[in-house]
């Protein structure tokens, strides 16, 4: 029973492993990225696929967030308008293909606030500019009339000297019930609707 279980998981990865594969093949093989984006890297986030990739035309490094929910892409893209690249990571560019998939182009970074957590003891002087930043960032969200319902490491990438947030698939209107899907933090929503620098 363990060994048939076993080889059971085993062929449900290998499936989820040969969809991404194709998956990213179809990409590539769209004009959207055979065009102005290459994409040199995939992985799968949740309800998106993000992907690393070049700007042919800046020739600078971006990262590609894809998705086929329109409503959740529609509302992230929004508050990435509203909101600063000083404190997001910069947003360059949104495109729809022919598949179907909504695909937003940003800034990339390739070193994560949980790398530095894993991989750094920080002093107290690090701990505390560190704090004072993730607080900056919340308090510019929150002046913007949102909450961000999903406040973690993973969403935190260092561009040049400066953390900046990446992650926005968990942002809401101030004032807009708790969502109950997985990955949904109370603490930081409940933070949120009170003066986030107290």
């Amino acid at each position: 029973e363990k060994g048939r279980r076993k080889r059971v998981m085993q062929a449900i990865d290998n499936l989820r492993n040969w969809s991404l594969r194709a998956s990213r093949q179809r990409y590539e093989d769209e004009l959207l990225f055979m065009g102005r984006y290459s994409v040199t890297a995939t992985a799968d986030w949740g309800q998106y696929m993000v992907m690393t990739g070049m700007d042919a035309k800046t020739n600078r490094a971006v990262c590609l967030k894809v998705t086929g929910d329109y409503q959740r892409h529609s509302i992230e893209l929004e508050a990435r308008k509203r909101l600063s690249s000083l404190h997001l990571l910069e947003y360059f560019d949104e495109l729809t293909d022919v598949l179907g998939n909504y695909t937003t182009v940003l800034e990339y970074g390739d070193y994560s606030l949980r790398q530095l957590l894993r991989d750094h003891l920080l002093t107290p002087a690090e701990r505390r500019s560190l704090a004072e930043r993730l607080i900056e960032v919340l308090a510019h969200i929150n002046a913007c009339g949102f909450v961000h319902a999903d406040f973690r490491p993973d969403h935190f990438f260092l561009i040049g000297s400066t953390w900046k947030l990446m992650d926005l698939s968990h942002i809401l209107t101030a004032g807009d019930p708790l969502p109950s899907t997985r990955g949904a933090q109370p603490m930081c929503y409940c933070l949120l609707k009170r003066d986030p620098t107290r």
